[in-house]
């Protein structure tokens, strides 16, 4: 069985370093591992219950003194290697959720710039909105001016176009300035 525990701990080693990579097929590669340590550890475990079977068995006590140590050394080297394979169990588990946190990881700072940019998105199309209240005063009153009617009053008064002028300064700025107070200026 140790060349198999020396394997799988090397693929365990070489998903460790996957795992800071970023690399996308490491939680299948963890799936299947794991998936190979659990049949490991179903061909493992039955071979530790025959061995205990055998101890309690009257023919262990009536066995010669090396056969029975050679049954305790194999006990003793079938419980090490459940031992070794429920770490590792242990371990791909560990490294599955140590996974799945820097995925999460990266998908929360990818949602941070997201958030960033709209947030920017959001403050630009704020401060156009602002401009273009700003700008609409003197719009609306230049095209008021601009569709010629003959019975408009400030028409025929001398101070009507000054006058328009100082209602489209004094609206922008008005609005200039409560845009500004806002924080959207």
């Amino acid at each position: 069985y140790m060349p198999v525990v020396y394997g799988i701990d090397n693929d365990i080693d070489e998903i460790d370093a996957q795992v800071f990579t970023g690399h996308s097929g490491v939680s299948k590669r963890i799936y299947q591992l794991t998936r190979e340590v659990i049949d490991f550890q179903r061909a493992v475990r039955p071979v530790g219950t025959v061995i205990t079977t055998l101890r309690h068995d009257r023919v262990f006590y009536r066995a010669d003194d090396s056969m029975r140590q050679q049954l305790r050394d194999i006990e003793d080297h079938i419980i090490a290697v459940n031992e070794r394979v429920e770490s590792m169990r242990d371990a791909l588990v560990g490294v599955l959720n140590l996974h799945l946190a820097l995925q999460s990881q990266v998908s929360n700072e990818e949602m941070a710039k997201m958030s960033e940019a709209s947030l920017k998105q959001a403050e630009d199309a704020r401060r156009i909105a602002a401009w273009a209240g700003v700008l609409f005063v003197p719009t609306l009153v230049t095209g008021i001016y601009g569709m010629n009617f003959s019975n408009m009053p400030e028409l025929h008064w001398e101070a009507g176009y000054p006058f328009s002028f100082a209602v489209m300064f004094l609206a922008a700025l008005t609005m200039w300035v409560i845009f500004k107070t806002q924080k959207w200026l």
